[in-house]
């Protein structure tokens, strides 16, 4: 069995939004944020 790894791309946003969803509500304990803001932090981290 192998495991590729590879860099986020923009397509992935999705995925990744729910990602950043369950770190924030779900370990974090944090108020869910606007998608807008989810995406706007994945979009700069994309760069």
């Amino acid at each position: 069995m192998s495991l590729v790894i590879r860099n986020a791309e923009s397509d992935d946003l999705n995925g990744l939004t729910e990602l950043m969803y369950e770190y924030i509500v779900g370990f974090y304990k944090q108020p869910r944020p606007a998608t807008e803001k989810i995406h706007n932090l994945i979009h700069t981290l994309l760069e």
